[in-house]
């Protein structure tokens, strides 16, 4: 007992002289660690909790899967190599899958929203000229794959009818020509002394007859060929808690 009062008057005293003198009181690290310790161990303990749980419900909810289709642009017409290298075959599919009947005949198919699944489809050129690659996103892996094959048949067929009305006018505006010179030729041989035709004119119309021809005998049919089948992860691209 009097040791302990011999401490507690000597730990006075210094407290009196640090007063006088002006010195700051002594400051216990070693106490202060132990509180910190105390307090911080339980708080790291709850936030991993936290996040366990966060990463748990995130990872065991919806998502978002994703699916790839390389797609081959192929015509019974040979190719142009000037057109493949500039990337004109590839470009009105690109267009295609922006354009609101396109979008809207698509979400139609599956049952979505246009303006959702405009976000959730995109295509863009692949690693050659002849090549685009589709990529779709929907709420599972197989969603996700069948859309990506509803958006190839969509713009197959929406290509298709644009190519088929292009050679429909095309051939009506030969039908046009040729008529009219054939009108030419027949009121120029009624002028003529011996009836015979303008060698002009029926070398203009040989001429508009063999590419009328040609139209309506080689017109090439393009279309989409799936190169493989939609290819996808199975697990999902959004959110990724993992990466989070």
């Amino acid at each position: 007992r009097e040791r302990f009062r011999d401490v507690l008057e000597g730990n006075i005293r210094d407290a009196e002289l640090r007063r006088e003198l002006g010195v700051p009181p002594a400051v216990d690290l070693l106490g202060h660690a132990r509180e910190l310790a105390r307090v911080a161990l339980p708080a790291a303990v709850a936030a991993a909790v936290v996040a366990l749980a966060v990463f748990f419900v995130r990872d065991s909810g919806p998502g978002v899967y994703e699916s790839t289709v390389v797609v081959e642009i192929r015509s019974t017409d040979a190719v142009s190599g000037s057109d493949a290298s500039l990337g004109q075959l590839i470009a009105p599919y690109v267009a295609l899958s922006e354009d609101s009947r396109v979008v809207a005949a698509i979400a139609a198919e599956v049952g979505e929203d246009p303006a959702a699944l405009s976000q959730n489809v995109s295509v863009d050129y692949g690693t050659s000229p002849t090549l685009l690659t589709v990529t779709a996103r929907d709420g599972s892996q197989e969603e996700a794959d069948r859309l990506a094959q509803v958006v190839v048949a969509a713009l197959d067929q929406a290509q298709s009818t644009r190519n088929r009305t292009a050679l429909e006018s095309r051939i009506a505006d030969l039908d046009g020509i040729v008529a009219g010179l054939r009108a030419e030729l027949a009121a120029g041989a009624d002028d003529s002394a011996d009836g015979s035709p303008d060698p002009v004119l029926q070398a203009e119309l040989d001429s508009r007859l063999d590419q009328l021809r040609a139209v309506r005998s080689g017109a090439g049919a393009e279309y989409l060929q799936v190169l493989a089948a939609p290819a996808g992860s199975g697990t999902k691209v959004s959110p990724k808690p993992k990466a989070e």
